[in-house]
């Protein structure tokens, strides 16, 4: 009410200062005055009578759930339940005449309008005593106690005060999961009756003595019981509350009553624990509490050395000087119990936990002493008598730490409690939702016509400023060429509020017939084409026309992409803005780059918006295109058309792949290649012992590297046959860059097709041959790098054959099986799909083309190497002729070789640190001559059951690594060398000094 209020009160001072400010009439903010406090009344009095009205409801629904209670129970009961109905009503009348500790009167929405909380905790843990004896004040004189409820009701006591109505539910509510749809039921009813705000804070009562002695299970256990009653109270009630953690029976704690002995009524009144801050982290609730609670101990044991000061009695003061000891005990279980109890919740929620308290009710039971029996036993002295320990057994009763909790605290925190996550959204979009709605209307019905017109002049003072930034710029002047693109930002977002207003239509707020911004569009966009001929168009075009005049035809795929590239900054239908866009950028960053002042990057991220926003203007048709040299193409057309079809068929299907891009203006290197090809030295990112010593022959002979191009893998074959089962990268493009011949007629267009197929079969065996073929393994430069090599070698898990291996078998055992093979009904339809395209693209020609037939011819690739990819697999199961199934285990062959490798190198360090006759001079690798030729013996028998081609790729990597300590064969009869991949190399002549360490050597 109170924002009502100042609310009026703005709005009344704002009516005044227009008054003196324009000069009206008297009456007009005499009226308004009159106005705004009228209604400030009107919604306080229609609050009130919301307030009365639920407060009415509610009462209404607990009279009748406790009259059908009283009919339906048994006769002896009956009139026992009329009592507790009778008190009920009894309380809550006096309720109503009560006065708060303001003075004021609620009324009859006091049982809606005050604040409610409730009081869980397990049996017997302290809850009604501790509310007994709290020292608040009941309506009525009803001092006594609580009033047992009925109806829904029935299981909790209602403890009418004069600030706050308090429910003391059952503690079989916290413990006992047989009873939790009596208390899900519960919470619905207070839900129902009190919607905005259910209840106002929980407090959750625990009796120390539960704790003293409890181990960690059982603080788990009672934490998580308390959680899931707070987490169903926070769900069912859609709130998030304060939670207040309160420790009764803190008496039994020895030495408690001593302690406190001494205080006053008013000074064990007063509030003993902590209460922790609103924007506390909740991140670790256990920190919180211990940090307060070691603060709480500091201050025991500074008043418990002034107490000790006070008293005379020897007994006394050792129990004043134990009980901070074992208060600070307690420290370990109450913190567990924190953190199990308020532990985080991403999902449900985490309860507010606003504190802890410890408090005591009466004094009753026999204090323990934890800490001098944990003394006692590990000294090995016999415990006090409990006599001993507690010397005077009849102390008054008094209540402690109980009445300024609830006044001065929970009381006080009645509107901390706030609106769980999800309602709290619901409910924030049903007002924005509302306040949108108003605004809107607000708006319609008072100033459109005033809006509109300020919102269009702004619009056209601030397009006038845009438009004079790109008129400034002069891409021929000296100013650095990274400040130039900037220039024409401004007219470029000018354009794109344009686009959006054609869009989505006139602004709300610019129409009401007074919209003006199409006025100046065509200018601005006639300004921005403008410049963008001039910087970006002409010199592009002018380079591209270059490499036409001098282009090679026998370059088909380069000639045909820049004559691409050329014909779509005429061709609006065939404009593929992306494509251009990426090309294009990284053209005019090429032509400028002796002006450029940034990085390349940094160029292309301040050209490229503006060049694809060009290209999206010739493809929307808003600008004309710039005119091409006609003849020009005409003449590297006709040179295109010369190249044969079955060429440029293979250019078009295959080896266009190599030019895919990931960024189309990024760089042409191997990270932005769609389909990047294999590379030795990629092939061993993590083994640079590998790298170093496995070669490519053409790089050691300055060639260049032997790579296997991207159409060739796994990646790539899966394109080249989709290219052919979706018709895109074959007559689509081809039609309207270069037309189709004479010779692509529909008889010879399958054939054309069947030809590439045919083709990218045998060089995609050609590529892996020769792959492998021009690995070269280097020889050692001293023994530790050959026993470096032989150890990768010789470890399966590090193998660079098995790698080798795998990585064939990944490119040439494809695992995806073709659809067109297992189901007749698909490839009749991708058939169908396909003719149609390439029909279309082939204006109108009628061609048939067979994809199964075509696809099935890829089979001749994975049977090529299916022998060799077996080098490096287990030996499969073989059936037995008795009729039973027997496994043949056994290694793979690579792992065999592997082993041949691992024992030659366990022989050569043992010969590198075995004693040696002082005259036969150093270790020499051509000692073990006859172990090499016996581990080649062994390598060359692995591939006896091979075909050729595992043979031909196999044996050269097999033997190289051999080839060091044998020793080296004459030449032929000719005069040539032996063949290098299954000849011994000449030994590198290794010798051993004595202050060096071998591998293996002590």
């Amino acid at each position: 009410m109170l924002l009502w209020c100042v609310l009026g009160g703005v709005l009344i001072l704002i009516v005044w200062v227009l008054y003196f400010i324009f000069g009206w009439g008297t009456a007009f903010p005499v009226l308004m005055t009159i106005l705004i406090v009228a209604t400030v009344a009107a919604i306080w009095g229609v609050k009130k009578l919301l307030a009365r009205r639920a407060a009415k409801r509610l009462e209404n629904a607990i009279v009748q759930q406790a009259s059908s209670q009283a009919m339906n129970a048994r006769p002896e009961r009956r009139a026992e339940i009329q009592e507790l109905q009778k008190k009920l009503q009894e309380g809550m009348s006096a309720l109503k005449t009560s006065k708060t500790p303001t003075g004021g009167k609620l009324g009859a929405a006091a049982l809606y309008a005050m604040p409610w909380y409730m009081i869980i905790g397990p049996p017997g843990a302290g809850k009604t005593t501790a509310l007994k004896h709290s020292g608040l004040v009941f309506p009525g004189g009803n001092n006594a106690g609580a009033v047992r409820g009925v109806g829904g009701t029935r299981n909790c006591d209602w403890w009418f005060t004069n600030e706050a109505i308090i429910l003391d539910t059952a503690g079989r509510y916290t413990t006992e999961s047989d009873d939790r749809d009596e208390w899900i039921a519960f919470l619905q009813f207070l839900l129902k009756y009190r919607q905005k705000k259910p209840i106002n804070g929980i407090i959750v009562a625990i009796s120390i003595n539960e704790l003293l002695d409890a181990n960690e299970q059982q603080i788990e256990t009672t934490g998580k019981k308390l959680r899931a009653r707070i987490d169903e109270v926070i769900t069912q009630l859609h709130m998030v509350v304060p939670v207040y953690l309160l420790f009764t029976k803190i008496d039994l704690v020895a030495g408690f009553v001593e302690f406190f002995g001494d205080l006053k009524k008013s000074d064990r009144a007063q509030v003993w624990g902590a209460t922790i801050p609103l924007n506390a982290s909740k991140a670790e609730p256990g920190k919180l509490f211990d940090t307060e609670f070691d603060v709480m101990v500091k201050h025991l044991h500074s008043r418990g050395l002034k107490r000790c000061v006070q008293e005379r009695s020897r007994e006394a003061r050792e129990r004043l000087f134990r009980f901070p000891i074992e208060f600070a005990a307690l420290k370990r279980n109450l913190s567990e119990l924190v953190n199990v109890t308020f532990a985080p919740n991403t999902f449900q929620g985490t309860p507010m936990f606003r504190g802890f308290y410890f408090t005591s009710g009466t004094q009753e039971g026999k204090p323990m002493d934890r800490v001098l029996e944990r003394m006692s036993a590990a000294m090995g002295i016999r415990p006090q008598a409990p006599q001993q320990l507690q010397a005077n057994p009849n102390i008054e009763s008094k209540s402690y730490f109980l009445y300024n909790l609830f006044t001065n605290i929970i009381f006080k925190d009645g509107n901390v409690g706030v609106l769980s996550a999800i309602e709290e959204r619901r409910q924030t979009m049903l007002k924005v939702m509302i306040a949108g709605a108003t605004v809107g209307l607000a708006a319609l019905l008072c100033l459109p016509a005033v809006t509109s017109y300020s919102n269009n002049k702004s619009f056209l003072d601030e397009s006038a400023k845009k438009a004079k930034a790109g008129a400034k710029l002069n891409w021929d002047d000296d100013q650095p060429l990274s400040s130039k693109p900037p220039m024409l930002t401004s007219t470029l977002d000018l354009l794109h509020e344009h686009d959006k207003f054609q869009a989505d239509g006139i602004p709300f707020g610019m129409g009401w017939w007074m919209y003006k911004a199409d006025k100046v569009y065509q200018p601005t966009l006639k300004l921005y084409a403008t410049r963008m001929s001039e910087g970006f168009v002409e010199p592009s075009k002018r380079r591209l026309e270059e490499r036409l005049q001098t282009a090679d035809a026998t370059k088909y795929l380069q000639v045909r992409t820049t004559l691409k590239q050329y014909l779509m900054l005429n061709d609006v239908e065939h404009l593929d803005v992306e494509w251009a866009t990426g090309r294009y950028t990284r053209l005019w960053v090429d032509i400028m780059d002796k002006r450029n002042d940034v990085t390349e990057f940094e160029l292309k991220e301040l050209i490229k918006p503006h060049i694809q926003y060009y290209f999206e203007l010739i493809k929307r048709g808003k600008i004309e295109p710039p005119k091409l040299d006609e003849d020009l193409i005409k003449r590297v057309r006709t040179a295109l058309q010369s190249v044969p079809v079955k060429e440029r068929y293979y250019n078009l299907i295959v080896l266009s792949l190599n030019d895919e891009r990931i960024d189309e203006s990024g760089e042409p290197d191997i990270d932005n290649m769609v389909f990047p090809p294999v590379q030795l030295p990629r092939l061993f990112p993590d083994l640079p012992v590998v790298q170093k010593h496995f070669k490519s022959r053409s790089a050691l002979e300055n060639k260049g590297f032997k790579q296997v191009e991207g159409p060739y893998t796994d990646k790539g074959h899966a394109a080249v046959v989709e290219q052919i089962k979706a018709a895109e990268g074959l007559l689509r493009t081809e039609s309207w860059v270069v037309p189709l011949t004479a010779d692509e007629t529909p008889d010879n267009i399958p054939k054309y097709v069947a030809n590439v197929k045919t083709q990218y079969e045998e060089v995609y065996v050609q590529q892996w041959m020769e792959f492998f073929a021009d690995i070269a393994i280097t020889t050692p430069k001293d023994e530790n790098e050959a026993l470096e090599l032989y150890t990768a070698i010789g470890t399966p898990e590090l193998s660079p054959h098995r790698r080798l291996i795998e990585r064939l078998n990944d490119h040439t055992q494809w695992r995806n099986k073709n659809p067109l093979e297992s189901n007749d009904q698909v490839a009749k339809e991708v058939n169908r799909r396909f003719n149609q395209k390439l029909n279309m693209y082939t204006q109108g020609i009628v061609v048939n083309v067979d994809l199964r037939e075509m696809s099935q011819k890829m089979d001749k690739i994975p049977s090529k190497f299916k022998r060799t990819t077996e080098f490096a697999e287990q030996p499969k199961p073989v059936g037995n002729p008795g009729g039973t199934t027997a496994v043949k285990t056994g290694n793979s062959r690579v792992f065999e070789y592997t082993e041949i490798v691992k024992a030659l190198r366990e022989k050569i360090e043992a010969r590198m640190v075995a004693p040696r006759d002082p005259t036969a001079g150093p270790f020499n690798m051509l000692e073990m001559n006859e172990d090499f030729m016996d581990a080649r013996a062994k390598a060359k028998s692995l591939l006896k059951d091979y075909d050729a081609t595992a043979n031909q790729l196999l044996e050269p990597l097999l033997m190289m690594p051999l080839n060091f300590g044998v020793r080296p064969l004459a030449d032929d009869k000719n005069g040539k060398k032996p063949d290098a991949t299954n000849t011994p190399q000449k030994p590198t002549n290794f010798q051993w000094s004595g202050n060096q360490r071998r591998p293996g050597s002590p």
